[in-house]
């Protein structure tokens, strides 16, 4: 059964004796940096259960936490937030940059932050415009698409 926002919030918590003002203070420069207000109020009703945070307050919190967004929403998904990973291993950004160019590298850097649903709204536009002619006639040519 799916979990809560807030029975995740209280999971992490105990995992780690973090305290409500320790988790504000690590969100602190994600919100500096997105200009986004994450209050002691608002991290106090996400607790509790009374508010859910709003997607970009999701996020936030994830970032500042090393987590998951799905997983903060309660999702039956790996806690580790898997944009971190990417950031963490450079040898791997570095190989697929080298191999297939920046652009392929800066779009699986974005990728990995949308959520599930988009993610496989991304790679459905992607097989539709591989459907495109201009494509298919590069791959039968033995040219591999731009």
């Amino acid at each position: 059964m799916k979990k809560t926002t807030s029975e995740r919030l209280k999971e992490y918590m105990n995992m780690t004796g973090l305290r409500q003002v320790d988790i504000l203070e690590k969100c602190k420069p994600f919100c500096d940096e997105h200009d986004i207000r994450i209050g002691r109020n608002d991290l106090s009703q996400y607790v509790s259960g009374k508010v859910t945070p709003r997607q970009d307050k999701l996020s936030i919190i994830g970032m500042a936490l090393g987590v998951s967004e799905a997983w903060l929403m309660g999702y039956d998904v790996p806690m580790e937030r898997i944009s971190d990973n990417i950031k963490c291993h450079p040898l791997l950004m570095q190989q697929i940059e080298q191999e297939y160019g920046k652009n392929a590298s800066t779009a699986l850097k974005l990728y990995v932050q949308l959520d599930e649903t988009d993610q496989i709204r991304i790679t459905e536009r992607m097989t539709v415009l591989l459907e495109d002619e201009k494509y298919s006639s590069k791959a039968k040519n033995g040219a591999s698409p731009a």
